[in-house]
């Protein structure tokens, strides 16, 4: 069975799409790792602990049961914009990490209001961030789909239960 990854800058509806799409697909749900990661360190981080999340997400979806439709909140390809972003460019030990191109990518646009939230930081940036992945995703060959919009929940289900 497929995973679906949701990806997308910050505040523009990756977990609400996520739980959406859990509870009507009644789908497994890998929440958003790097939140979890930033709130055991009261949101301070640096570039290693990008490199520890990357491959926690890793080891994460490497080790799902394929049996089972998965929603994923985030993946590599969020820790490589986010370096990249942040830091400039991604060391080579996080370039190589698997994209998991053989999931169903969803790139949310940021076109919703921003919420603020302690663990943000770039409320004003969001669509350079977005034109980066789309940059980036582009590039990998990462086929993908862009949800925007007031319906973008329904347009998203309507996406994945076509193409599963």
């Amino acid at each position: 069975m497929p995973k679906v990854i949701i990806n997308g800058p910050e505040s523009s509806g990756k977990t609400t799409l996520c739980e959406y799409l859990v509870k009507k697909m009644d789908a497994g749900y890998i929440q958003e790792y790097p939140r979890i990661y930033l709130e055991m360190t009261d949101g301070v981080y640096d570039q290693e602990d990008l490199l520890i999340m990357s491959q926690d997400i890793n080891d994460l979806i490497n080790e799902l049961d394929n049996n089972r439709l998965w929603i994923i909140d985030t993946n590599n390809i969020n820790i490589k914009i986010w370096y990249q972003y942040k830091f400039g460019k991604m060391p080579a030990e996080l370039n190589s990490m698997d994209n998991n191109t053989d999931a169903l990518h969803i790139l949310c646009k940021p076109d919703i209001p921003w919420e603020d939230d302690p663990l943000r930081e770039n409320p004003e940036d969001r669509d350079d961030i977005f034109k980066l992945y789309t940059k980036y995703m582009t590039e990998a060959t990462i086929k993908y789909y862009i949800i925007e919009g007031e319906e973008r929940m329904e347009d998203a289900l309507h996406l994945v239960n076509k193409i599963l």
